[in-house]
């Protein structure tokens, strides 16, 4: 057995420990509903310039990203994507 240094993670070994967790609280809890969700901004191009994505599991909202471009930066946008999810 081995304690690796501190690294970036590969993805195979993130994906090995999120399932590990999952499975074992999944235990507990039984099967979790997990959905993926998302919201854009998007501007009069449709190009995309922000946008907030997320996932929910064992009733909770669980952000994994929010972004908004330096261009619609400071306009109370940010704060409008976390309440539409």
């Amino acid at each position: 057995m081995k304690l690796t240094e501190v690294s970036q993670p590969e993805e195979h070994d993130f994906e090995v420990l999120k399932n590990g967790l999952n499975g074992y609280n999944e235990t507990y809890t039984g099967s979790v509903f997990k959905e993926q969700v998302s919201s854009f901004l998007k501007d009069e191009n449709n190009k995309t310039v922000g946008g907030i994505l997320g996932e929910i599991k064992w009733g909770w909202l669980y952000i994994e990203g929010l972004w908004v471009s330096d261009s619609v930066r400071s306009k109370g946008l940010g704060s409008k994507l976390l309440k539409k999810l």
